[in-house]
């Protein structure tokens, strides 16, 4: 992970020590760090962690874990609001800080700043709850996309699309695993193309870099 500036662990329930000597590594040396659900909670043994988030990690996530609540999800951020889903994580900060709160003050968005990077904790389920119904809680990944400077791709669902570059050129592989030929568009790395996708293949669009 060391050549990415953002890495994303989503609901990512274990946590090795391993793992956590690579994440305190990454983030000290200038790596963001962006999670959400439950985050560290148990061993590779399936034994519940003693410190909440992140076991021995914990220190990275600036807070601790106090309590579950599954109603008054929405939350501000950036002068907008969002949708958490399934429910959310009460917290008590342990050095980290607040940059979001839920209506009813418990905070929903939580960064560490530890050595030269961060860690942000969002407390709700965001991934889930988009992957479950497309929430608006996406419009939140764009703006920790805008913050880190992050390039963001879309496309039409249900295709899905996949980016690689080298020194002359772009390419989008774009697939359909679907039964049914599917028409969308795709807007990545800037290439911004309609594309059409017969069932159960892939079309590829290369760009000259500019």
């Amino acid at each position: 992970i060391d050549g990415y500036s953002v890495v994303f662990l989503t609901s990512k329930l274990v946590l090795t020590h391993e793992e956590c000597v690579k994440l305190r590594s990454y983030v000290e040396n200038g790596g963001v760090v962006i999670c959400d659900g439950k985050t560290g909670i148990i061993d590779e043994n399936s034994m519940l962690l003693s410190e909440l988030p992140g076991g021995e990690a914990n220190d990275l996530f600036g807070w601790e874990f106090m309590d579950a609540d599954y109603t008054d999800l929405t939350f501000s951020f950036g002068g907008k609001e969002y949708d958490g889903f399934f429910g959310r994580d009460l917290a008590e900060l342990r050095g980290g800080e607040c940059i979001a709160k839920y209506s009813d003050g418990h905070a929903a968005v939580i960064r560490k700043r530890y050595g030269k990077g961060a860690v942000i904790s969002i407390t709700s389920y965001h991934y889930y709850g988009y992957a479950k119904n497309g929430s608006n809680l996406r419009c939140l990944t764009e703006t920790v996309a805008e913050i880190y400077g992050l390039r963001t791709y879309s496309v039409t669902s249900p295709l899905k699309v996949r980016i690689c570059e080298n020194d002359g050129y772009i390419a989008a592989f774009v697939f359909n695993y679907t039964d049914a030929e599917v028409c969308g568009s795709i807007r990545a790395a800037g290439i911004s193309r309609d594309v059409t996708v017969p069932a159960n293949d892939v079309v590829i669009i290369t760009e000259a870099k500019k």
